[in-house]
This record gives structure tokens, C-alpha cells and sequence, in this order.
């Protein structure tokens, strides 16, 4: 009976160990996407038109072999559209997964990216899965975390006068480009980062750098009556309230009103609100910055916690046809500003439906 259970043990065990292994989380890394990545440079010049952008598309999906495009395209009202997260991505999920893909895959996947994002919005999308390689301890392999478990995907089919869309998501990314034309969005898009900067080639690279200190720069030019109404709480809240899954959710509005601001003010306020959109080339970017700048006095913008940097802060920027969220994450309470999430939306386009849809149009 003893030898039965020992055996039993032994067979309990090694199962355990065959399964961890095929399923990856034994596997040793592959090194080649952050290889990639680090090393990727955006030429001087580069076609973001329509046609190029469609064309990167099809390129990208060429070099994928039928069962690899299976899991990469599909249909524009596929549901998996709206199934995006931050969360770290499992084996099961769809899209190319880079640690998947070959060094030409890679790189066209990456061009396609630069056609369809301004070189700002390119790089700080780049910069995301090399911060999370820095959350794995170097030589192991944690999956869904690090460069080479993110993944892209299409949806419908590319071409510069129809509608579609490209999806690159994984542990703090979740990017929704959706394109008509020369008509783009990215909402709703989730951009994070852990750690806030790391080294590349000598190079300190602070994903969300903007983000951040632009919107110091703001709360601390307020004061009086102004900073007191903007300030809604002397701590931090780490949620944020129109996050993956919540599809359709309007925050109640909280903070100073635009129209309350100064001119001056305003244009802080505009200018970090920009930042967000600029991931947008730069037609398609200008197009949203005209629109929000008339909705300006509309716009609530929100703070919590203190207005020193390197503190556990969140803030709010939301209006008519806007909801942006900001919160560092309190998971590890002496470096809370090591974990920041952010979201962006247009809840008046979500996933471009006024455009990418003609029959949805105002």
C-alpha cells in the first residue's frame, strides 16, 4: 500500500510538472521579441496614409501561416473585439503572440504599428512590453508578463476605403486603433506601465512620461479656491472607474470645471489631454484636439492625493465626449508611483462606431 501511494505520489507530481512545462510556465524565455523591440529604430519618413497603412496589414498578415491568422484576424463585429485587458494574457487568448512570431514577423508587426501611431504613440507602445520584461526576474519565464506575451490582432479587413481595426494588447497595454480611411480612434485604449522608467542603451525611457508631468505641472499652478475645488481627496485612489469591461460607464463628474479655469490654465489642461491623443497621427490627432478644445469649459478635471511628485496620486479628465483615468497602483505601498494605469476614452465613439459604421453615424 506504502509503494502504491509513493508511486501515485510520484505520478501525481510528474503530471504536475509535464503540465507546467507545455504550458510554458517552466519554458525558458524567448529573448527575441525585447531583442526586437530594444533594437527597432522608425525610419526618418514614413507613409501613414490609408493605403500604407492597409498595405502594412496585409504585409504583416502574409508572413502568418493559416493557423497563426487564424488566431490574428477577424471579423470587425467579431466579440472579441471588446475583450480586451490589462490583465496578463494567457496561453488560450487570441492575436499573434510576439514570442511566437519570427524576427520578420516581428518587425513587420512593428512597422505596421509606426503606420497607424504618431513616432510618440509608436514608441510609448513599444516601451510598454519592454518595462514589464523588468517585472521577470532575468533568465525566467512568468507568463502572460514580459515582451514576448503580447499580441496583435486584426479585425475586418484592411483596406484604405473600409473600416478596420488593429488590437495590440498585453500585461499593461490594451490599444485599440480603429481606422475608416483617413478617420482614426483609439478609443478605448489602456496604457500602464510597472516600473515607471528603466534603462535602454543609456537612455532612462519613461513610458507615460507625459502623462505624468504634465499633469504635475497643472495641479501644481493651481491655487486658492481653484487647486481646492480641483483637489476632491488627500488620498489616492488606485480603481478606476471606466477600466476594461465597463463599456458604456459614465463617471459622475468631479473637480474644477474648464470654464472656471484661466486661459493659461485651459491650455495646460488641453496640452495634457493632447498627449493622450497624439498617439494618433498626426491628421487624425488634430482632428480630436479641435473637438476637445471646444468642448474646454465642459472638461472636469479631478486630483487625488498629494501634488509631490513620486507620490500615490489618481486623476480624472472627463467631458462631453471624453474619460481619462490615471491612477498609480498601491500594490506596493513606498513605491506606489512605480505602477501607474491609464485609460482613454471617447464615449461618444467608443471603437469608432460613428465612423466605422455609417448606419451608427449622428
Amino acid at each position: 500500500m506504502k509503494k502504491r501511494i509513493i508511486i501515485g505520489i510520484f505520478l501525481t507530481t510528474a503530471v504536475f510538472f509535464l503540465y507546467l512545462f507545455f504550458t510554458g510556465r517552466f519554458a525558458p524565455p524567448n529573448p527575441l521579441p525585447t531583442k526586437t523591440l530594444s533594437s527597432y529604430k522608425l525610419p526618418e519618413k514614413i507613409d501613414r496614409s490609408p493605403k500604407a497603412q492597409a498595405q502594412a496589414a496585409r504585409d504583416f498578415l502574409s508572413l502568418l501561416d493559416e493557423h497563426m491568422r487564424e488566431q490574428t484576424q477577424f471579423p470587425l463585429d467579431s466579440p472579441e473585439r471588446k475583450k480586451w485587458t490589462n490583465h496578463p494574457p494567457k496561453h488560450s487568448e487570441k492575436g499573434a503572440r510576439l514570442g511566437d512570431l519570427t524576427q520578420e514577423q516581428i518587425e513587420a508587426g512593428l512597422h505596421l504599428l509606426s503606420t497607424i501611431l504618431s513616432k510618440e504613440g509608436f514608441y510609448r507602445v513599444r516601451n510598454v512590453p519592454l518595462a514589464d520584461d523588468h517585472i521577470v526576474p532575468e533568465g525566467k519565464r512568468y507568463v502572460g508578463f514580459g515582451a514576448e506575451d503580447f499580441r496583435l490582432v486584426i479585425f475586418g479587413e484592411p483596406a484604405e476605403d473600409s473600416p478596420w481595426a488593429v488590437q495590440f494588447d498585453g500585461h499593461h497595454l490594451a490599444v485599440n486603433i480603429n481606422i475608416h480611411g483617413s478617420q482614426m480612434s483609439l478609443s478605448p485604449s489602456l496604457i500602464g506601465t510597472e516600473p515607471h522608467h528603466f534603462h535602454l542603451d543609456g537612455e532612462v525611457i519613461r513610458p507615460i512620461k507625459a502623462f505624468t508631468d504634465k499633469a504635475y505641472a497643472l495641479i501644481q499652478s493651481l491655487a486658492g479656491e481653484q487647486k481646492k475645488k480641483a483637489i476632491i481627496s488627500e488620498t489616492s485612489e488606485d480603481t478606476q472607474l471606466a477600466e476594461p469591461e465597463f463599456d458604456g460607464f459614465i463617471p459622475d463628474l468631479q473637480g474644477i470645471k474648464g470654464a472656471e479655469l484661466s486661459s493659461s490654465h485651459k491650455a495646460q489642461l488641453l496640452g495634457l489631454i493632447a498627449e493622450y491623443v497624439r498617439s494618433l497621427p498626426q491628421h487624425a490627432a488634430q482632428v480630436r484636439i479641435q473637438q476637445l478644445k471646444a468642448e474646454i469649459d465642459e472638461i472636469h478635471f479631478s486630483w487625488c492625493g498629494p501634488t509631490t511628485e513620486k507620490s500615490a496620486v489618481s486623476y480624472r479628465i472627463q467631458g462631453p465626449s471624453l474619460i481619462i483615468e490615471y491612477a498609480c497602483q498601491l500594490f506596493v505601498p513606498e513605491r506606489p508611483f512605480d505602477h501607474i494605469h491609464t485609460i482613454y476614452r471617447d464615449p461618444s465613439n467608443e471603437y469608432g462606431h460613428r465612423f466605422m459604421n455609417p448606419s451608427t453615424r449622428d
